[in-house]
């Protein structure tokens, strides 16, 4: 069923349309903005959820690995397995990004269940709170699109609503997921390269107005980015020469970056992906609190 909302029409049937239909929403820029800052913000504070956030692997690992502890218990094979039949992250790397999410404190390792030889993982306190906090934020964003589900980000402290939530958004981004076949340059150079998904929510946090993503020169110091975001200075650098070459953005001799326009279409297809995703989960999860269908 469509669903009017705040000057944007939402089709379960047609999630591109979607997102075209909310770029043009007035308030567009204002929350894809939102958004890129509450993951900048989110990394600064936690470290931990700063490493989460380094590429799109880590992300959906942890998001699953909650998603997995939200509808019963998780491990290791059975994160190996939402891995591979979503196709993206493999099976071998879900195993190394479980090791990096026990090594920031983020899971531990428990007694297998009974009847069973795997072992159990059970996210720690700090992970279910800074998860918490990560998609406050991001649902206050998207609030600015559609203000209804602000009320959701109020009940994420409570354990069964926040449980509900990640069901639902964590399966709503496993079947998209799933139907992505190819990675253009974009998804290559940034979103599967470490401190990628970072820099771009750098590069597009800024700008005013109803632009999104910004069109002129962006002033950008290799060395303050390489130290925020924990890598070296030839990283930040072969990572705009790649994007260079691949025709996504041009980074200047004097320091700028500037983006192209076949990138700030990606960009603004991107955000507004997200956006819809977070609209739609929080309302599915406002009907379910509700007692609606």
């Amino acid at each position: 069923m469509d669903k009017p909302s705040h000057g944007w029409t939402y089709s379960a049937l047609d999630p591109t349309a979607n997102a075209i239909r909310l770029m043009e929403h007035p308030q567009f820029a204002a929350a894809a903005r939102a958004l890129a800052v509450a993951t900048l913000d989110g990394g600064d504070r936690d470290p931990a959820l700063g490493t989460v956030f380094k590429d799109a692997g880590r992300y959906v690992a942890a998001m699953w690995a909650l998603y997995l502890h939200a509808s019963g218990g998780m491990t290791l094979p059975q994160l190996k397995q939402v891995c591979a039949s979503s196709g993206f992250v493999s099976p071998g790397r879900a195993r190394l990004l479980l090791q990096v999410l026990e090594h920031i404190g983020f899971v531990v390792a428990v007694a297998p269940p009974p009847g069973q030889r795997a072992r159990a993982y059970l996210p720690t306190p700090a992970f279910i709170a800074a998860w918490s906090a990560h998609l406050i934020a991001a649902i206050r964003a998207a609030a600015l699109i559609d203000p209804t589900i602000a009320k959701l980000a109020d009940r994420l402290d409570e354990p069964a609503t926040l449980h509900l939530f990640l069901r639902i958004q964590a399966a709503r981004l496993h079947q998209i997921a799933a139907g992505m076949v190819e990675a253009p340059p974009f998804q290559r150079i940034f979103m599967h390269r470490y401190a990628g998904t970072q820099i771009i929510s750098l590069l597009v946090s800024g700008g005013v107005g109803e632009e999104f993503p910004p069109s002129g020169a962006m002033p950008i110091t290799l060395n303050k980015v390489a130290a925020r975001f924990g890598v070296s200075h030839l990283h930040v650098r072969r990572m705009l020469g790649d994007a260079m070459r691949d025709g996504l953005l041009d980074h200047a001799p004097n320091g700028t970056v500037t983006l192209s326009e076949e990138m700030r279409t990606t960009l603004g297809f991107f955000f507004a992906t997200q956006l819809v995703e977070l609209i739609a989960s929080a309302t599915l999860a406002l009907a379910a609190l509700e007692g609606r269908t």
